[in-house]
């Protein structure tokens, strides 16, 4: 299992970000590109960015450090109602699968599309043009995927009233794409929101094609994105089932520390959060 986490939160050391993350004990980094309005990734052309890219992917390689996965688009409010948005997200998508081939990365995590909204799940007419919709959708990117050698994970949501949001859901997506570039991103948080869902059986559910986890924490009521063991997520079920599944993958702290913090706190909380991750591992092991 690798740790990994978002190289925006080593941003504040500058071209020393690399060697930081390696110092502190991270086995991995990772690219969130969600901003499609404003980041550069997407408004400038790919000849203009790759060289970027690239760049930051040696940066790291000296350091040694591989990424390990990049992030596709989310934006509020979503665009997929509309043939045109969902046409722009599709677009986006591509954009994120070709930036994670020209930084190495073997990932890319995708969220589901809304065609109907978010609130469609007692509508089975919605929730059927929902299912079909990310069907379709992910066999394309998932083409497109194959074809630059990246591997998609489609991911649960903290949507209570959307169909395809459950880690069940998405696992009846990826088995109806039905090809070896589309596996499964979990993330706790989401799954947490649910409270008839336990966190071992969200593992077992997925495990098949569990490739990515975000790691993060909240009670039941809203995505709070809080440290592992801040809200009431049963970490020793987790950790117990990826033993039990031998999961070998990806393990990302998806939390994002306050950059208000002066530089020798922000290095501690950074530095807690890995032994954070570190202590929710070892929890398989305990009685």
């Amino acid at each position: 299992m690798k740790i990994t986490m978002d190289q925006k939160n080593f941003s504040r050391y500058g071209e020393d970000k690399y060697n930081k993350i390696v110092e502190y004990g991270f086995d991995a980094v990772c690219w969130a590109m969600c901003d499609t309005i404003y980041s550069s990734l997407y408004t400038k052309p790919e000849e203009e960015m790759d060289p970027y890219l690239l760049s930051e992917r040696e940066k790291a390689e000296k350091a040694g450090l591989k990424f390990s996965h990049c992030h596709g688009p989310w934006r509020v409010p979503w665009p997929d109602e509309t043939e045109e948005g969902l046409n722009q997200k599709i677009k986006d998508t591509k954009r994120a699968i070709h930036n994670t081939k020209v930084l190495g990365a073997e990932y890319c995590v995708v969220h589901p599309f809304l065609p109907c909204g978010i609130n469609e799940i007692n509508d089975s007419e919605k929730s059927k043009i929902s299912f079909e919709t990310n069907v379709r959708v992910m066999k394309e990117l998932t083409e497109f995927a194959a074809e630059n050698n990246v591997i998609l994970c489609f991911e649960n949501m903290p949507m209570l009233n959307f169909s395809v949001a459950k880690p069940a859901d998405i696992v009846k997506v990826v088995e109806a794409v039905n090809h070896p570039n589309c596996q499964v991103c979990l993330d706790t948080g989401h799954a947490n929101i649910y409270n008839e869902l336990t966190m071992d059986s969200c593992v077992k559910t997925t495990a098949k094609y569990l490739k990515v986890l975000h790691v993060h924490d909240n009670f039941y009521n809203m995505d709070l994105h809080l440290f592992p063991t801040q809200g009431n997520t049963d970490w020793a079920s987790f950790s117990k089932a990826l033993k039990e599944i031998k999961f070998d993958g990806l393990f990302e702290l998806e939390i994002s520390p306050k950059q208000q913090l002066p530089e020798h706190l922000y290095t501690m909380v950074i530095k807690l959060l890995k032994g954070i991750a570190d202590h929710v591992i070892s929890l398989a092991d305990e009685n």
